[in-house]
């Protein structure tokens, strides 16, 4: 058989109004509009979709591969037992730990904290719970790495806070200090689906105000956006979630372009599951992590911590959190969700679902940013 030949050249075309007549035929006598299903009022979707050509271009945040970095969230209330819990982690394949942090860290503690930790292989992460830490926990980090002769270009990795009035401080730490470490974060709030389009447009106004503020305070746009990040929580809707993450990436674009930057990449986006997606069952939440991980991968996460299944019910255990670590390594290594950039790329009803988030999203910030402007006239 010729290689080149088209299979499908014996198979007659058919166009999308054929195959609803089928659809409806085989309904015998009910209507095809039935089957759509709603996610809120604004949101209509269709049971299939056909060929369009006029599908979402989504901005690419990654270059080469799909790959993005296993994550694992390390408690930091004791030191040296998060140091033991993080070279198990990294031992075990994680290479982008999150260190959850609630208090303020001394030199001594920040030492024993990363002990044996070889950082220049890793990315970290630090997540703090209470304000006006990101300052000094960055300094004492910083410290750390002078101390220990660490080439500080070297390192890269975040710091996600709710010290908002220190923002113009903290990138300039980071500019002068710490010159691949993200200092921003926009966290977009977790959601049921129909409250998507809201949830998506708040962290657009967000980050909106976060390009305003900076810019009056000396620094451009371009340079805003190279400190930022995304933290987007994964639910349990596979199609819708994957759908959210690639229409963020477009509804960030147009952000950018407004300002007047229509070629720098897209922030990296850090996805961890929903925490109230899990319920009290941890084999149903061990099943439910897998589907909420591959959502997150075929939209194309840069950072990904999947939950342990015991994770609402205290302190997890190793076993929990081996199987939380292997279903990233099963994506990756058995499925190889990371060998296509953009896998969901094509697929008529995810690439119509994206579009239509993307749509309502920005219709709804458009919506908040004009009630701004109207409340301030005020």
């Amino acid at each position: 058989m010729n290689n080149k030949e088209n299979l499908f050249e014996e198979f007659p075309e058919t166009n999308e109004k054929e195959w609803i007549e089928k659809v409806e035929k085989d309904l015998k006598g009910r209507s095809f509009k039935e089957l759509f299903w709603s996610i809120n009022e604004d949101l209509n979707i269709a049971p299939f979709y056909y060929n369009n050509d006029q599908i979402p271009s989504v901005p690419a945040n990654k270059t080469k591969s799909n790959s993005w970095e296993i994550s694992e969230d390390v408690f930091v209330e004791n030191p040296k037992s998060a140091n033991q819990q993080l070279l198990n982690a990294l031992a075990n394949g994680v290479n982008a730990p999150r260190l959850i942090i609630d208090t303020s860290l001394d030199g001594t503690q920040m030492a024993t904290l990363f002990q044996h930790v070889e950082l220049s292989y890793i990315s970290i992460h630090f997540l703090l719970k209470s304000a006006k830490l990101a300052i000094e926990i960055l300094e004492v980090f910083n410290n750390y790495l002078v101390k220990k002769n660490i080439n500080k270009n070297e390192i890269k990795g975040s710091i996600n806070h709710s010290d908002d009035d220190q923002l113009a401080e903290l990138i300039q730490f980071a500019i002068e200090k710490l010159p691949s470490f993200k200092t921003l974060t926009i966290n977009i709030e977790d959601s049921n689906p129909a409250d998507i389009s809201k949830s998506l447009a708040q962290s657009l106004v967000k980050g909106n105000d976060y390009l305003t503020l900076l810019y009056k305070k000396g620094i451009n746009p371009n340079t805003t956006n190279n400190h930022l990040q995304f933290s987007i929580p994964i639910g349990k809707s596979y199609f819708i979630e994957i759908a959210k993450i690639r229409a963020l990436k477009i509804l960030w674009a147009n952000i950018l372009e407004v300002y007047g930057i229509k070629d720098s990449k897209i922030p990296a986006i850090e996805a961890h599951l929903s925490e109230a997606s899990f319920g009290e069952d941890p084999n149903t939440n061990m099943i439910r992590a897998t589907t909420q991980a591959m959502s997150a991968a075929l939209g194309g996460v840069n950072r990904l911590t999947v939950l342990p299944s015991d994770a609402n019910q205290g302190e997890s255990t190793d076993f929990s959190r081996r199987i939380a670590r292997n279903v990233q390594h099963l994506l990756m290594m058995e499925s190889f969700f990371d060998r296509v950039i953009d896998p969901a790329k094509g697929s008529y009803y995810i690439e119509k679902l994206t579009e239509k988030i993307a749509e309502a999203a920005w219709s709804e910030f458009q919506k908040m940013e004009q009630n701004s402007i109207t409340e301030n006239g005020k």
